[in-house]
């Protein structure tokens, strides 16, 4: 469970436990007096606006039971049932050196004047807890000082506490320390993770993951935080809680829609939050506090600094306003497709670089012409009757992306867009619609598998449910199955000479075709790579055949695919059992004018 919590609203029986596998505390006078200038920063920038907050960064932890064996024998502390108990996984030098400020600030005041203050025990660095029970009573008294010497935690503490005093007793700087209490107790926050005791997760693989980088907590998570825990306790707040809290939701769900996320990310791993995408996007864009990109966090500093500076209400419709962008790609048909195209993973453009587009454009109107201008750069080619299967790869798998994405735009009987969800998610090959001899014969487990679909397309039985020669189906190709059941059955029969009879039988090659346009784009489709590898080899009705049979069983088959193995583009009817040199022209042609008349 994440949320916020002020540092005021600590209560005063709330102890942290410091489990025997952390570190003491190590904090310099580098970090706190860093801590108490962002604080005084803050107030400044916000000229003392109650409605905005100072985030700390996370502490991690999780609560015990007063019975816990742990905490037993803590020297100088009792342990009482009105005790809140936390072990605290992470937060140790944040949480130390809250404890310091507020000691300081409390030594001004006699005891009923005091704020409220919480408790550190330790587990194997008892007297830890003793000798800041000492710093509380005494300040920074000789024995205090003479104590720091004899225990390397006692002298970090020591050293943190005189940095604090120093820092408010400077000679030659009015340093206001009624405002600093002020923002520390009533403006500063924690975000607190508190891991849920029914999860019955370990807290020292919580730390060690935390610690190696493994973290649980996402930014996500933590600027979620931010939003929800970054307000003042009014009417007009709580509503304005409930309606980013509500909004939030409805951004999240909308990018846990496969189609909507595929969309944007078609060339990016999945992600636990995939609201992070929008989170990230805006971090970057607004990153004008010199923050590190390869910081894990951040997104999640990003946002911390803008929202010390900014209202909660301008920051949240900023990102909105983001997010509508997005969105409204999604909704318009025409960069629903030409954008899912740039971001997919066959081109993989900039998202950055997308934006700058929508920077420089005047209009919607040029923002598309730009965007088409994108698709040319990457769809930049003379003649698509040069491209070669291995040479041209790359260009030939956009090329035959783009169109499909056409085919499906200018055809206004396919209902439906193209699903970037389903493209990623399926994985696809360039394949060859006409099966290369040297694939099918380049092995015998090819051969057999080859042979074993003519002779199930053909034969009224499988090979494997045929016993003799005499299960096999007469008719027309019954010489020519019966051959291939002799070599699939005890290899009686060459391979060579049973391929040439199906080919002379079955009229499965087309002579005029040449052996470098059967590796041209005139007989190269897209197909799914789950299917590939199980019928790239066979011939082309067979081919066809199982391309039909996906088709009426509902799985997706992309369109420009399905059409290829129809023949749709070929004018003249021919034969359905071959890929002939006409099919391969009447296709090339096809995808020529596609290019040609979109671009």
């Amino acid at each position: 469970m994440i949320s916020t919590k002020k540092i005021k609203d600590i209560p005063s029986n709330t102890v942290f436990f410091i489990p025997d596998y952390q570190r003491g505390y190590k904090w310099t006078a580098l970090e706190v007096s860093q801590l108490i200038t962002d604080l005084f920063e803050f107030e400044q920038k916000t000229n003392n606006n109650l409605n905005q907050s100072y985030c700390l960064q996370p502490i991690v932890l999780k609560k015990m039971q007063a019975s816990d064996t742990r905490l037993l024998n803590i020297v100088d502390h009792s342990v009482t049932p009105e005790f809140q108990y936390f072990e605290l996984i992470d937060g140790q030098q944040r949480l130390t050196t809250l404890f310091l400020l507020i000691t300081f600030l409390n030594n001004r005041f006699k005891e009923e004047f005091i704020n409220d203050k919480f408790q550190i025990i330790y587990k194997t660095r008892s007297k830890s807890y003793k000798y800041l029970t000492k710093l509380s009573e005494q300040g920074l008294s000789e024995e205090v000082k003479n104590l720091s010497k004899d225990n390397i935690d006692f002298h970090h503490i020591y050293e943190a506490y005189n940095t604090i005093h120093n820092y408010f007793n400077q000679k030659d700087k009015r340093v206001d320390i009624n405002l600093f209490e002020s923002v520390l107790m009533f403006r500063s926050q924690l975000i607190w993770y508190e891991i849920d005791d029914e999860d019955n997760v370990d807290a020292y693989k919580v730390f060690s993951r935390l610690n190696s980088g493994k973290i649980q907590l996402t930014n996500a998570d933590l600027i979620k935080a931010l939003f929800l825990g970054n307000f003042s306790d009014t009417i007009e707040t709580t509503v304005e809680k409930r309606n980013i809290a509500l909004e939030w939701e409805q951004i999240e769900t909308m990018f846990n829609d496969d189609e909507f996320w595929f969309f944007l990310n078609g060339s990016s791993n999945d992600e636990l939050h995939r609201i992070s995408f929008l989170l990230n996007h805006f971090a970057s864009s607004n990153n004008d506090y010199d923050l590190s990109l390869s910081d894990p966090k951040f997104s999640f500093l990003v946002f911390n600094e803008k929202l010390k500076i900014e209202k909660i209400k301008d920051v949240w419709q900023k990102l909105k306003e983001e997010f509508r962008l997005f969105y409204n790609w999604y909704k318009d048909d025409e960069l629903y497709h030409n954008i899912g195209f740039l971001l997919s993973d066959y081109v993989q453009y900039d998202f950055s670089e997308l934006i700058s587009q929508v920077k420089k454009s005047t209009d919607s109107k040029s923002f598309k012409e730009s965007i088409i201008e994108l698709i040319d750069e990457k769809i930049n080619v003379a003649s698509i009757s040069d491209l070669y299967y291995k040479k041209d790869f790359e260009l030939i798998r956009r090329i035959l992306l783009w169109v499909n994405i056409l085919h499906i735009n200018q055809n206004s009987n396919l209902n439906y867009r193209f699903s970037f969800y389903r493209f990623s998610s399926q994985k696809y090959d360039v394949e060859h619609i006409k099966s290369l001899d040297s694939d099918i014969t380049k092995s015998t487990q090819s051969q057999r598998h080859f042979l074993s679909s003519i002779f199930k397309a053909y034969n009224d039985k499988s090979f494997e449910e045929c016993q003799t020669e005499e299960d096999v189906t007469e008719g027309e190709f019954e010489d020519v199955l019966k051959d291939i059941f002799h070599f699939l059955n005890k290899g009686q029969q060459p391979f060579i000479s049973v391929l040439e009879k199906i080919k002379n039988k079955f009229h499965i090659q087309d002579p005029d075709i040449q052996l470098e346009e059967e590796h041209g784009i005139g007989n190269l489709c897209l197909l799914d790579r789950s299917t590939n590898r199980g019928y790239k080899n066979d011939i082309f009705p067979l081919k066809r055949q199982t391309i039909i049979d996906q088709d009426l069983g509902g799985q997706f088959v992309l369109p420009l695919t399905k059409s290829a193995f129809l023949k749709q583009f070929t004018n003249a009817t021919t034969s359905p059992l071959i890929w002939s040199k006409n099919d391969m022209n009447s296709y090339l042609n096809y995808l020529k004018s596609q290019i040609t008349q979109s671009l």
